[in-house]
């Protein structure tokens, strides 16, 4: 619809600012044609109010008929053409009404005076055209902008929305729960491994709170931090999590969202991992292809396992958070066979 005629307010307020130019109108064309002023206000007053409502349709011919650049003779002629056809079908209506007064009035003074102001109708016509389009190119452009910025401020809500999500989850009561647990036991039977644990817990929520504002870290930033958190899982799970790392060099400062690698190592431990008796390996892979980052964690699985396919809640946000940043243009994939379950995340690296 119409962004002026979306309230009552809003259109009184535009025929109020008519009014000057159906006066002013009525005033030249009375001067120049000698046409008296009530004749030529009764003639021409209402065709110029019908008018108004003529430009106001420009609205969507401008937004059919985009603003380009490298098309202007294109541009010039489509307008040109709307233009021709809206006032010849103006011209129309106002010859119409004043034949109509000539058969009220039984007076072939009307027929004249709307023949001695042809040509002024005509330019004023076209000129009003042009001015409305110009008009109306304003307002799309107010409007693409407002609504652009409306699209950053949602995106950043959800955003910011997603990760406060991803902070929740990401030092859940499970973990820290299985973490102390294990730390007790420790602090009783291996007091050097019970302290590298701590510094390893200790840096792990150190990185949680001291990233969390962050909007990008870089590569190594989030290796440091999910290696702090399978430092600790490796003291709860023992041999059984045995882990091997492929990550190239030149990956380590490209800058991702904080938070990003480690929905894939939790979903490998907790539905991999963790359902697997005698354990098995966690694959972590990270390169640069094409200008774009490939994050790829594979883990072995249970095939019958409920929890297995259960991808959790924070892969969920880790997709909310990507496609509130990079647009849709990351991606998640994940892949189940042969026992082995991997999730390969693809970023655009700018």
């Amino acid at each position: 619809m119409h962004p002026l005629l979306n309230q009552p307010k809003k259109i009184l307020f535009i025929i109020l600012i008519w009014l000057p130019i159906i006066v002013s109108f009525i005033s030249v064309e009375s001067t120049i044609s000698g046409t008296p002023w009530p004749h030529s206000a009764l003639l021409f007053g209402p065709m110029l109010f019908l008018e108004l409502f003529i430009l106001l349709s420009t609205w969507y011919v401008c937004r059919t008929i985009p603003l380009e650049a490298g098309k202007i003779f294109n541009f010039i002629f489509k307008h040109g053409g709307t233009a021709l056809v809206m006032n010849a079908i103006w011209l129309q209506i106002t010859m119409m009404y004043s034949e109509t007064l000539v058969l009220m009035n039984t007076s072939e003074a009307w027929r004249e005076y709307f023949n001695r102001a042809f040509p002024l109708l005509l330019a004023t016509g076209v000129l009003l055209y042009f001015l409305a389009c110009l008009f109306h190119y304003l307002l799309i452009t107010l409007e693409n902008s407002r609504r652009a910025e409306q699209d950053a401020i949602e995106s950043h809500l959800l955003a910011s929305r997603a990760e406060l999500e991803s902070l929740k989850s990401t030092i859940h009561p499970h973990f820290l729960f299985n973490s102390l647990t294990a730390l007790s036991t420790l602090t009783m039977t291996a007091g050097e491994k019970a302290n590298k644990m701590c510094m390893q817990l200790s840096d792990f929520l150190r990185y949680s709170l001291q990233y969390g504002n962050n909007e990008f870290v870089t590569v190594k930033d989030e290796l440091n931090h999910i290696k702090n958190y399978l430092g600790v899982e490796q003291v709860r799970l023992g041999n059984r999590l045995q882990l091997k790392f492929n990550i190239a060099d030149d990956v380590l400062k490209i800058k991702i969202l904080p938070f990003a690698l480690l929905p894939l190592i939790e979903n490998a431990v907790k539905h991999g991992i963790q359902e697997q008796i005698l354990g098995g390996t966690i694959y972590i892979e990270i390169q640069l292809e094409h200008n774009r980052l490939r994050v790829t964690v594979r883990n072995p699985f249970e095939q019958k396992s409920k929890s297995s396919k259960n991808e959790g809640h924070g892969l969920k946000t880790l997709q909310q958070r990507l496609d509130a940043v990079y647009k849709g243009k990351a991606t998640i994939l994940k892949n189940a066979q042969n026992g082995k379950f991997s999730i390969t995340m693809n970023l655009p690296v700018e």
